[in-house]
């Protein structure tokens, strides 16, 4: 291989690599977000709304950046209420600024234990723990069946059904304790799972705070489950246009790949690589090209190929061998001309014809050796005129 040609071969190798690396799967789809197409992922219900004719938006400001009177879903956090987005101030200037803020706490516990807050705000304690799936700690006991129960409130526009395995509800409001009630109202129960408080809802200045104590019912894997689909409809119409919050999820704002690779630790590699191809195209177009001059460019014509054919049997002198392929060809001219096929007699039909020479047709029977290039040259005239004679 040239040098030319090994440079350009290294050269098309990290071309490829980098547009790999450009043009790489959204691993997005893989995560337990609005992105995510997987079981736990609620992609799902991201597409439903946007069919519906729900505005739906992805978040991935801070709450500062935020517009007020906007509504936001923190769908299943995974830092659930001590998210920093959730537990502190911003999430109190934000509500009470007019904004709607949703949040759907994941089944686990620990997600949001006894003692929590939201917004700084004392959270009630919830009750049962579902086993999900997909937790690095194997469960202990085989997945609970799903369990389907009825949840009514005015944020929904008819009792839904939901069907989930071992729901997490809030404690009775027996058990929430007077510390729970602030100088800004209390938590209010906005709606009731099997009877049992399911949904919070608290006001906040202009805004509301919403917590549901279980919001699995939006995952893929449960929202063709029941009424999910519709629940999550009805509190997008209740509570408008809802914006998924994907900083809680560790996702920012998208940069491109090479912005995103100008901050990367890699960013040495393939500035070396791309060094490193640069080089070897140099290198490569350095040396000056081959140049090959064509002899004869022009494609070969049938007259050329009939001239080359007759030079070389003219070449050779053997005037008879030429004569005796020269009678093959008009028999096969003739044969053609009447139909014939392979092997059928000739000589009856031409016998049949009128007006033939018989000079041709003797000439064309007779296979006699002809001795000069001139009784080679009226031995073909004669079969020429033999074709022409029988194709009028």
């Amino acid at each position: 291989m040239s040098p030319a040609a090994r440079a350009s071969a290294v050269g098309a190798f990290f071309a490829l690599a980098l547009v790999g690396v450009l043009v790489g799967g959204d691993e997005r789809d893989l995560s337990a977000t609005s992105f995510g197409k997987v079981p736990r992922g609620h992609g799902a219900v991201y597409d439903l709304l946007g069919e519906l004719g729900v505005p739906v938006a992805r978040s991935f400001a801070p709450l500062e950046e935020l517009a007020p009177e906007r509504t936001v879903w923190w769908a299943l956090p995974d830092e659930g209420c001590e998210a920093p987005s959730l537990a502190g101030a911003p999430l109190r200037d934000f509500v009470a600024a007019g904004g709607r803020a949703v949040v759907l706490l994941p089944a686990r516990l620990d997600a949001c234990p006894e003692g929590g807050a939201l917004a700084g705000l004392p959270l009630p304690p919830r009750e049962g723990e579902a086993q999900e799936p997909g937790r690095e700690e194997p469960a202990a006991e085989p997945p609970a069946a799903p369990e389907r129960a009825f949840a009514e409130g005015p944020l929904f526009r008819a009792r839904r059904a939901l069907e989930l395995p071992a729901p997490v509800r809030f404690s009775p409001e027996s058990a929430w304790g007077d510390a729970l009630q602030g100088g800004e109202g209390r938590w209010e129960i906005a709606a009731t799972l099997g009877q049992r408080p399911f949904v919070l809802s608290r006001a906040l200045g202009a805004g509301r705070l919403v917590v549901f104590a279980d919001g699995r019912f939006l995952e893929n894997q449960w929202l063709d489950r029941g009424d999910a689909a519709l629940l999550a409809y009805d509190l997008a119409l209740a509570l408008g246009p809802p914006s998924f919050d994907e900083r809680s999820h560790g996702l920012v704002p998208s940069r491109s790949s090479l912005a995103y690779l100008a901050r990367s630790p890699a960013l040495l590699c393939f500035a070396g690589m791309a060094l490193l191809a640069l080089v070897f195209a140099w290198y490569g177009a350095a040396e000056p090209p081959r140049s090959v001059v064509e002899q004869d460019p022009s494609a070969p014509t049938l007259e050329s190929y009939v001239r080359s054919l007759a030079g070389f049997y003219a070449a050779t002198g053997d005037h008879a061998r030429v004569l005796a392929r020269y009678r093959e060809l008009t028999e096969r001219r003739l044969r053609r001309h009447f139909g014939l096929a392979q092997g059928a007699p000739l000589a009856e039909r031409l016998a049949r014809r009128r007006g033939l020479s018989t000079e041709g047709l003797a000439r064309l029977a007779s296979d006699a050796p002809v001795g000069s290039a001139a009784e080679l040259a009226r031995a073909a005239a004669l079969l020429d005129r033999l074709v022409e004679e029988a194709a009028r």
